[in-house]
């Protein structure tokens, strides 16, 4: 029997290994005799005081930006929570935006949830295509469709006709050259999985990640979005399903990706304060809720209407979030953690720097963050004071 609890969890990225750095050096300490002072080409041998500090804290700094990737964004029922708080001016950005959603019978859920969410309120305008670029402007577009080896359009994909064949990736490839040559910005795609992984192994799954990973450094420019597959079934192929979206969640956590949590979704009520779950072995395994179930057909890809409407508002936020919407924040903020991860390091400084020469764009909330030196101007100084911070040189900033 399926068992109901109430909560409502979030994830929340944590960064354990991100630590302030400590050091200590002696002034005019020399190395051994015949031994050559190490020091980056261009670099002068003596550097003291002053220079020697800046010196150390623009390598710091270096190192930090080398280490660090973009933090990972991950779309759950949390996000269909938020949707109705997305900014007007946001939701204008998405309609600028282009998504090749592909996928069988269950990825029809999204596209007709959002053609049925414009029916309620055209201020989420889309425009569909199984094949080419969707006519329109001012529109959320989404194409369903590949190009094939004969310069054809395909729908209806299964993962060898996506990821799982050479001749798959080739399709994705043949795809996104075609925007391109075209002079096209795709911004993001995805392929949504059909009951797979209620059977597939861990080691089917790793070929998943092999496969997204060798696209991504082909198209740095395209945001590749990692998908869950349904939560539904029970048993032990319910249970076999758990384990290998949970291994994408984690995968993608670790290795800063974009989740849609399409799995996550269909396991909370439609209220988001109940999710379900079935016993299997002593373990509660999350399933499908019951919400999801009454008028389902195939149409909208084995839910029922809102179920696929619940999850074009998890697409709607998620596109936003892509746009660069920062998401539902307050207002808190502490001075130097520009991360907002609950630390200050050289990371924030990082940032601080990266932006004060034109490198990166910050929210609101960042600069209130960056601003140390409490001048409404962030620059490399503030930049110098949160890395100064961050190997404990200073304990405190003008602006506290």
């Amino acid at each position: 029997m399926d068992k109901k609890v109430t909560k409502s969890p979030s994830h929340q990225v944590t960064n354990d290994s991100v630590i302030g750095y400590r050091f200590s050096h002696t002034v005019n300490r020399q190395p051994p005799t015949g031994y050559a002072l190490l020091r980056p080409k261009g670099v002068p041998s003596k550097v003291e005081g002053r220079s020697l500090l800046v010196f150390i804290l623009t390598w710091l700094i270096l190192l930090q930006t080398l280490s660090y990737a973009a933090e990972p964004l991950i779309v759950d029922h949390n996000a269909v929570q938020e949707f109705e708080q997305i900014p007007a001016e946001w939701l204008d950005c998405v309609k600028n935006m282009f998504l090749i959603h592909t996928g069988q019978s269950h990825g029809f859920q999204v596209p007709r949830g959002l053609e049925e969410l414009e029916f309620l309120d055209n201020i989420y305008d889309v425009e569909i295509t199984t094949g080419d670029y969707p006519a329109g402007t001012d529109v959320f577009k989404i194409s369903r469709g590949l190009l094939s080896q004969y310069n054809s359009w395909i729908n209806l994909l299964s993962p060898d006709s996506y990821w799982n064949t050479e001749s798959g990736l080739d399709n994705v490839r043949r795809t996104l050259n075609y925007y391109r040559d075209k002079g096209i910005k795709v911004d993001a795609i995805l392929h949504t999985w059909c009951w797979h992984l209620r059977t597939w192994s861990k080691e089917q799954l790793d070929a998943y990640f092999s496969a997204l990973g060798t696209l991504e450094a082909e198209y740095p420019e395209v945001t590749f979005v990692y998908m869950t597959d349904t939560a539904d079934y029970n048993s032990g192929y319910g249970y076999n399903r758990h384990q290998r979206n949970d291994e994408i969640r984690q995968y993608c956590l670790e290795n800063n990706k974009v989740l849609f949590d399409f799995g996550e979704l269909e396991c909370w009520s439609l209220d988001g304060t109940e999710e379900n779950t079935y016993d299997y072995i002593g373990r509660q395994i999350p399933v499908w809720h019951q919400d999801w179930s009454s008028g389902a057909e195939n149409y909208y890809g084995h839910i029922n209407k809102e179920g696929a409407v619940m999850k074009a508002k998890a697409m709607w936020w998620l596109m936003a979030r892509l746009a660069g919407w920062e998401g539902v924040t307050d207002d808190n903020f502490t001075l130097g953690d520009v991360s907002g991860n609950g630390l200050i390091n050289t990371y924030d400084a990082s940032l601080t720097a990266q932006y004060a020469v034109g490198l990166i764009t910050l929210t609101d909330k960042q600069k209130r963050a960056a601003d140390v030196s409490g001048q409404n101007e962030i620059n490399t100084h503030d930049a110098s004071l949160i890395a100064k911070h961050a190997v404990r040189l200073i304990r405190n900033f003008a602006g506290q």
